[in-house]
């Protein structure tokens, strides 16, 4: 292994184990909703099991304690930047090694960062093993190396230093952007960082296994240094996070907090994950992770470095929470594998990777005390891959809701006067309280959209249903079908060649239906509105006339009219399409549902392509060919 990477790794071996994130076998969680995320563990919801490995109480049924010696032994034996300090070492009742004052920094760039906890417990830790580890003499062994380690009272080691590092480096910019000849600023108008740190109440490991650290870093002729050493170090990350497994892991209030400022002007931003929990983690691979409650806060002052924005900077208050944050099923080990070894992996390893099943529950975003996204549930389903290809993709939006209005009006009010002209500000705050009376303002509502790929035939389905605001509801599907996954693969990877690829698609091409479907449910009758008082708000604009004078059944009347008029021209040539403009006015007139199909009697294959390219049939035959329709259906 590298020299130059040695302590690197090790770091990040340390300090991914203190921010890794946790549990255990298939139930339902969240709020009573039904769901597949599962924790691993029967019958019991993520919050319990966080709650299960953060109850005290553990105790080791053998267990074997190590003294002062082996600590410090352990202490001097970790490799270049990274080291840790201890105060007393004790033996516990339950059979634990009792460290107290323990901390674990890294130098980077001059600065010790890392985490210090009032007590750190360890149960059957293996400092023997860990030894041999970080002196690279048993890198390709798989040994368990604690049963269990908890911290108590954590808080951050030089986060304050590096705040200070940040706001000197932003000074020094600043200073050079107002006056190149460098001098110094006003102290008034200089950045201050006056807290930056991280803590939490307690953090526990449960089950802990260091596993093969196996790397081959990649040499190339064609990469520039600096390059090489950046794919090195990713290959390291890589390698370090297959190097550990974890039963289990949990962590409790955990709390980020800063507060910088410029002059007399603060921002204070802080975020807390009162719950974290994370089981069956294996090399890269996870069953489960979650974060419950989280929040967070932002007031105050944002100082930038625009001089339209002078000493002011630009105020913020935002604030914000996520009540339930699930992931499950998460694959990655060999995807790890492959850039440790900075290998593409072959096309035949058909079971490669997941990217995991997210939920999220209860999330809300607030700029100035007024909503600007909230959603009730977001799911997504990236489970299912042949290869690095996704053969399934699905996602569940419930109560979306994105306020444009709301963001454009935060937005206007960060900004300084001068930036926007009045007039020009006062004219679009009065489209949006239009848009607004008229529930325009608002991209909201709830949508779902779910993707196939069939792993044997190459059937491809895609299907998405949306509703926009209880104004417009949506459909669309297709189904049609090409090369396999595995033959997509092999193609990619340089397996089969394009010729014989090329090939393949042409015989296994088959269209056999699409369908978009719009339903209005008031939402012609909104807009139409909404342009007819945005008419009447600016009489004097020329281009406004025709909205002033006209409402919104007026409007409709001109829609209806000028879709109709195209009908005899287009008729002229091809006759089919005449219903489809009959249709289409209907539509605009009465509303209901406007549908358009393509579905041919017979699947559209390759031939079918080539034949047309040979014969160059009228549109009409083309249109009969494909099934193409346009048709209208009343409203109910």
């Amino acid at each position: 292994m590298k020299p130059l990477l040695n302590s690197t790794v090790a770091a990040l071996g340390f300090l991914a184990l203190s921010a890794c994130q946790p549990a255990s076998d298939p139930v339902e969680t969240g709020n009573g909703a039904s769901t597949d995320i599962t924790t691993g563990s029967e019958d019991i919801s993520g919050r319990d099991l966080a709650q299960k490995l953060l109850s005290g109480g553990f105790k080791a049924e053998a267990n074997e304690s190590f003294g002062v010696e082996a600590f410090t032994a352990l202490a001097d034996t970790i490799p270049g930047d990274a080291r840790f300090t201890f105060g007393n070492v004790t033996t516990a009742d339950n059979g634990a090694t009792v460290v107290e004052d323990f901390t674990f920094v890294v130098a980077v760039d001059g600065i010790d960062l890392g985490l210090k906890a009032e007590t750190a417990e360890f149960w059957n830790f293996n400092t023997t093993a860990l030894n041999d580890r970080l002196a690279g003499t048993n890198t390709a062994d798989s040994i368990k190396l604690a049963d269990r380690i908890e911290f108590s009272n954590i808080s951050s080691v030089g986060f304050d230093e590096l705040g200070a590092r940040i706001a000197e480096e932003y000074n020094d910019k600043l200073a050079l952007t107002i006056d190149p000849s460098g001098e110094l600023l006003d102290p008034a108008s200089m950045m201050v960082i006056r807290e930056y740190d991280v803590r939490a109440e307690k953090l526990v490991l449960d089950g802990l296994t260091l596993e093969p650290f196996e790397v081959s870093y990649t040499d190339s002729d064609d990469l520039q240094e600096d390059e090489l050493e950046g794919i090195h170090m990713l290959q390291a990350i890589a390698a370090a996070s297959r190097a550990f497994s974890l039963n289990g892991f949990a962590m409790q209030e955990a709390e980020f907090v800063m507060d910088m400022g410029v002059g007399d002007q603060g921002l204070k931003m802080d975020m807390s994950v009162p719950t974290t929990i994370m089981s069956d983690y294996r090399r890269g691979d996870m069953g489960y992770a979650a974060y419950f409650d989280t929040r967070f806060d932002m007031d105050g002052v944002l100082p930038v470095d625009d001089p339209n924005f002078d000493e002011h900077g630009i105020p913020m208050a935002l604030k914000g929470g996520i009540q339930s944050y699930e992931i499950s099923d998460l694959r990655l080990a060999n995807v790890y594998r492959a850039v440790s070894e900075w290998k593409m992996p072959e096309h035949t390893e058909a079971d490669f990777m997941s990217l995991g099943h997210w939920r999220l529950e209860n999330y809300r975003f607030e700029m100035s005390d007024e909503t600007v996204f909230n959603a009730d549930l977001i799911d997504l389903n990236l489970t299912k891959f042949h290869w690095l290809l996704p053969t399934e993709v699905s996602l569940d939006l419930d109560g979306f809701a994105y306020e444009i209005g709301t963001l454009l009006k935060s937005v206007f009010e960060m900004m300084p006067e001068e930036e926007i002209p009045a007039e020009e500000l006062a004219q679009m705050q009065t489209v949006m309280t239009v848009l607004a009376d008229n529930n325009l303002d608002c991209l909201c509502g709830d949508y779902d959209l779910k993707g196939t790929w069939d792993e044997t035939t190459g059937a491809i389905t895609y299907t998405e249903n949306g509703n926009f605001a209880d104004l417009f509801s949506s459909f669309a599907n297709v189904d049609l079908t090409l090369t396999t996954p595995a033959q997509t693969a092999a193609a990619l990877t340089d397996a089969v060649g394009e010729e014989a690829f090329e090939t393949q698609i042409k015989e296994a091409f088959e269209f056999r239906n699409a369908v978009i479907r719009v339903t209005d449910n008031g939402g012609l009758e909104a807009t139409l509105t909404a342009a007819h008082e945005i008419g009447k708000a600016f009489p004097d604009e020329p281009q406004m006339a025709m909205l002033a004078y006209n409402d919104a059944t007026a409007l409709r009347g001109f829609a209806v009219n000028a879709v109709r008029g195209f009908g005899p021209e287009l008729a002229k040539d091809v006759p089919e399409v005449r219903p489809w403009v009959d249709a289409a006015a209907l539509w605009l007139e009465e509303g209901g549902t406007l549908e358009l199909k393509v579905a041919p009697e017979t699947p559209i294959t390759f031939e079918t392509i080539e034949t047309f390219d040979e014969t160059d049939p009228e549109p009409g035959e083309v249109i009969t060919r494909f099934g193409i329709n346009l048709t209208h259906t009343p409203s109910e």
